[in-house]
């Protein structure tokens, strides 16, 4: 692990140049911008010698920073998860420690931090609604909703395990535990419940990336083991011109998951588009 954080900025990922943030003795967890001005960018982290937790901001596109340093209870780690898309100001980090984890709400840039949630579950992410209400936050197993911008917080329902969140043009798609939740990745319907839009055991291979890719070199020399775990058979072949599609659900351990997911996370950088950091 390297010693020094530095943060880089890019045009489009065709090329990196560090920007004047450099600190030694530190990890960087996370780097955000404004989705209302791209010039706000926001970084995340702690030192370890000596030991603290810090907030940085910047106003021009990652030219300058910032610091905040913040002393929190049981802290451990502190790491940005959203920024609001209609307040600048206003952002959810959290912060690991030894027996829980916490979410903090900023509505003052980081300034100041406000705790709005106790979990003791670790917390992967937060997500807005496009008009800033409505706030999910998931940890590995539950799933909390705030409906006042993030300043107090409901558990959900559903899903109850492996939960995760994420906005993709004004939907909200969340991960479930098929075998409980009875769906793998799921949309929530208007009324607010989740509907199942995709399940384990429709995958019905790897999509084709470059041979030199992580998905061609990683995720197709264990797929065979992957698609036996997970009871997927090979569709018979037609009796009449069309397909014939059929597969099982059985349930796979956690290994079998994990290299799964591992395949969808490097088939998502494969295919999905660059954002844009620099404006």
């Amino acid at each position: 692990m390297s010693s020094t954080a530095t943060i880089f900025r890019s045009d489009d990922g065709l090329t990196f140049t560090s920007t004047v943030f450099t600190r030694s003795h530190t990890i960087a967890s996370a780097v955000r911008y404004a989705p209302t001005n791209s010039d706000r960018v926001y970084a995340t982290g702690w030192f370890y010698r000596p030991s603290a937790t810090w907030i940085f901001r910047s106003d021009d596109g990652g030219q300058t920073f910032v610091e905040r340093a913040h002393v929190l209870p049981d802290s451990g780690t502190l790491e940005l998860l959203a920024v609001s898309p209609v307040d600048q100001e206003l952002i959810l980090v959290r912060s690991g420690g030894i027996e829980a984890e916490y979410l903090y709400r900023s509505s003052d840039s980081g300034d100041s931090l406000s705790l709005v949630l106790t979990s003791t579950l670790a917390i992967r992410d937060a997500t807005f609604s496009e008009d800033g209400r409505t706030v999910w936050v998931s940890s590995t197993a539950r799933m909390f909703r705030s409906e006042d911008s993030g300043r107090t917080f409901e558990l959900m329902p559903s899903p109850v395990r492996n939960a995760c969140t994420g906005m993709v043009g004004g939907d909200l798609w969340v991960c479930g535990w098929p075998w409980i939740d009875h769906f793998a990745v799921g949309r929530q319907e208007p009324a607010g419940a989740f509907e199942g839009a995709w399940n384990l055991d429709e995958i019905r291979g790897i999509l084709e990336c470059p041979a030199a890719s992580p998905i061609h070199q990683f995720c197709e020399p264990i797929w065979p083991l992957v698609k036996s775990q997970l009871g997927i058979d090979d569709p018979p072949p037609p009796t009449e011109p069309g397909c014939d599609c059929r597969a099982r659900r059985s349930k796979p351990n956690f290994f079998e998951i994990a290299g799964l997911i591992s395949c969808l996370v490097l088939l998502g950088r494969c295919r999905r588009p660059r954002r844009k950091f620099q404006k």
